[in-house]
């Protein structure tokens, strides 16, 4: 009887029973992973195992899907445990619970580019977070990544709606626009279509001057771009001079 009595202490330990919720998580059991994980923090609620189990049972909703359950799940462990090595860990995963709401591209729905871009700002936030708080960590240089694929996503928004006024013949709206991706995301690979556009809005504004400004811009400093053969075409078609002088800044005033 002493022998069994020890036994039982032993598989009943705090370690043990988040091993065995753990098991189950990773073998995608996640409705029981998480009866797991709570009855531990129910029963040891002091125990280190067991605030690791409330970080565990993010990661269960996350790995469902349930990205606001697991947000909430995440926030409650920096709140609860705000001096854990494994905040920055959760905070990592709330901007991924945030980026994985972000829209997504699938043939037969309209583009990503079309929708409210509401949760890739919220992604970002969340991974700039990450940023100032642990730029040193391990884990800093995943969330720069991903706010470059964030960022990369709301200019592409940004180009959809410049394309939409310049095609309902709003070039003023859709120069606005343009100016935001030249201004505002330089540093990524959208110049050479922002100018493209922000060429034939001034062109049909009737600035030929910076419409040929913008041509030369890609030509001289995209010349491998997909866009340059338009860019060059254009050239010819609005009669520009070969040596206009190219704007610097990449900027197309409107």
């Amino acid at each position: 009887a002493l022998n069994n009595s020890i036994v039982e202490k032993q598989q009943n330990t705090p370690q043990t029973l988040y091993q065995k919720a753990f098991d189950l998580l990773e073998s995608d059991l996640y409705p029981d992973a998480i009866s797991k994980f709570n009855d531990l923090r129910h029963k040891y609620p002091y125990s280190s195992w067991a605030h690791l189990a409330q970080l565990r049972i993010g990661d269960a909703h996350f790995e469902q899907g349930q990205f606001i359950e697991a947000i909430n799940d995440y926030n409650n462990f920096i709140k609860y445990y705000p001096n854990h090595k494994q905040v920055v860990y959760a905070m990592l995963k709330i901007a991924d619970s945030w980026a994985e709401q972000m829209p997504n591209d699938w043939w037969f729905l309209p583009s990503s580019a079309e929708k409210d871009q509401a949760n890739v700002k919220r992604a970002i936030n969340a991974y700039n977070r990450v940023l100032n708080r642990f730029a040193d960590h391990e884990l800093a240089e995943k969330a720069a990544q991903q706010i470059v694929i964030c960022r990369t996503k709301l200019a592409e928004h940004e180009l959809y709606v410049a394309n939409f006024y310049y095609s309902r013949n709003k070039p003023k709206a859709a120069l606005m626009r343009t100016d935001v991706v030249l201004n505002q995301y330089k540093d990524l690979k959208l110049a050479d279509r922002a100018l493209l556009l922000a060429a034939k809005s001034h062109y049909k504004l009737g600035d030929s001057k910076q419409a040929c400004n913008s041509l030369s811009s890609i030509i001289n400093k995209h010349p491998d771009s997909k866009t340059v053969d338009s860019a060059k075409n254009l050239h010819k078609t609005y009669s520009c001079s070969v040596d206009i002088k190219i704007d610097n800044s990449e900027n197309s005033k409107s």
